[in-house]
C-alpha cells in the first residue's frame, strides 16, 4: 500500500503543520487513550480497509473505513485507563453485557471492512445471530414496553414474539447507522448527541461508559470533518448502531426514558432506512440494494450545486441533518416538550417534504 493511503494522509496540499494541529488536537479531546487508538487503527490500515471514491454518493477521494476502530480502541483504553487510576470498572454487570453485544457487531463490521468478502444478506443473517444468541442469555436486551397498546398487549406480552421484535428492531438500527455513514459528521454527530443523552437518564457507570465513546466519535469528528478522507466504517457503525439500539431498549424497560423520545434522537437513520426500503420496494429493488437517493444524498447534491458553499458542501451536509435531526430534539427537553409523539410525526413530515422538494427539483 503507497504512502497516500494511510490513514490520516490529507486529500491533496494541507501541511503536515496542519497533520500535527490535528494529531495533538485530537489528543487534547480523547487523552492518552485517543494517541494510542490513532496508531492502532494506522496500523490496522496495511491490513486493508480502503473505500473507494464516490462508493457513498458523495465523498471524491479514497478514504479508510477504520474510523470505528478509533471510536472502539479510544474506549477500550480509557475505561482501562480509569480502572487502573480511578478504580471505577465500566465494564462491570450490564455495562460488560452491552459491551459484548456492541462488540460482536464490531468484530463483524471490521472483518467486512478489512476483507469486503460478505454480502449484504450474509451480513444481516450474522446479525439476528448475534442478537437472538445474547438475548438468550440476557433477557435485559428484550423490549417489554413502548407505551403503544396494540404492541404491549399484542406482540411483547409474548416473550418468543418479543424476542423476535427485539432481535430484528437492534439489527435494524445496525444497518441504519450504517446506511447513514455517507457524509461528513453525519453518522459521528448523531451518535453524539445520542450518546449524551443516553447517558443523561442513566446511572453513573454506564452514563460514563457512554460518554468514553461519545468522546471517541468527537475524535473521530475532528478527522472526518477537517480532512474528510475517513468513514465510520461498518466496525463504527455496526459498533455505535448495537450499542445505541440495546441502551435505548435498557432505557425503556426501566422507564428512565420516552420511547419518542429516544427514536427522537435517533431519528434519522432509522426514518431514512426505513423510506429507503418503501422506496426500492415500489420500485420493485431488492431493499438489501445499496442507492443514491438518501436525503443526505439529495441534499449534498443540492449544495454541490451552489458556488458559495461547493466546497463545504459535504459538511455542511452531515452536521445540518445531525443538528436538525438529533441536536434540536436534545435542546427541546430543556423547554420540557410534552409530546414526543408530536415532535416525531412532525420530524416525519419534515424529512418527506425536504425529501420530495429535493427529489423533484433535483
Amino acid at each position: 500500500m503507497s504512502k497516500d493511503h494511510y490513514f490520516f494522509e490529507l486529500a491533496t496540499h494541507p501541511s503536515a503543520l496542519f497533520r500535527w494541529f490535528l494529531m495533538c488536537l485530537a489528543t487534547l479531546v480523547g487523552g492518552l487513550s485517543c494517541l494510542l487508538a490513532l496508531v492502532f487503527a494506522q496500523m490496522l490500515l496495511k491490513l486493508g480497509g480502503l473505500e473507494q471514491a464516490e462508493k457513498h454518493g458523495i465523498s471524491q477521494n479514497h478514504a479508510s473505513r477504520l474510523g470505528g476502530v478509533l471510536v472502539y480502541t479510544n474506549m477500550l483504553f480509557s475505561s482501562i485507563w480509569f480502572l487502573y487510576f480511578g478504580e471505577l470498572n465500566l465494564y462491570a454487570g450490564l455495562n460488560f453485557k452491552i459491551i459484548l453485544l456492541a462488540t460482536l457487531f464490531f468484530i463483524l463490521g471490521l472483518f467486512e471492512d478489512l476483507s469486503g468478502l460478505l454480502k449484504a444478506r450474509h451480513r444481516f443473517v450474522a446479525m439476528l445471530s448475534i442478537c437472538a444468541s445474547v438475548m438468550l442469555f440476557e433477557p435485559q436486551f428484550i423490549l417489554t414496553t413502548t407505551g403503544l397498546t396494540f404492541l404491549d398487549h399484542y406482540v411483547l406480552v409474548f416473550y418468543p414474539l418479543a424476542m423476535l421484535f427485539s432481535v430484528f428492531g437492534v439489527a435494524f438500527f445496525v444497518n441504519a447507522f450504517n446506511t447513514a455513514d455517507g457524509a461528513n459528521g453525519l453518522v459521528s454527530s448523531i451518535a453524539i448527541v445520542c450518546l449524551f443523552g443516553l447517558a443523561d437518564v442513566n446511572n453513573e457507570a454506564l452514563a460514563g461508559l457512554l460518554k468514553l465513546v461519545a468522546i471517541g466519535c468527537g475524535v473521530f469528528m475532528i478527522y472526518n470533518v477537517l480532512i474528510g478522507r475517513i468513514f465510520m466504517g461498518d466496525g463504527g457503525a455496526y459498533f455505535l448502531g448495537a450499542l445505541i439500539a440495546v441502551v435505548m431498549i435498557v432505557s425503556v424497560n426501566n422507564g428512565s426514558i420516552n420511547v419518542w423520545y429516544a427514536l427522537c434522537l435517533a431519528f434519522y437513520p432509522h426514518a431514512d432506512l426505513l423510506f429507503s426500503i418503501v422506496r426500492r420496494f415500489y420500485a420493485k429493488k431488492s431493499i438489501l440494494a445499496a442507492d443514491n437517493g438518501h436525503l443526505h444524498n439529495l441534499i449534498y447534491k443540492r449544495l454541490s450545486s451552489l458556488k458559495l458553499v461547493r466546497r463545504h458542501a459535504n459538511t455542511l451536509t452531515g452536521l445540518s441533518i445531525g443538528s436538525v435531526y438529533s441536536l434540536l430534539p436534545y435542546v427541546l427537553t430543556q423547554f420540557g416538550v410534552i409530546s414526543w409523539v408530536f415532535v416525531y410525526l412532525a420530524m416525519w413530515v419534515l424529512y418527506l417534504a425536504v425529501w420530495f422538494n429535493l427529489r423533484k427539483n433535483g
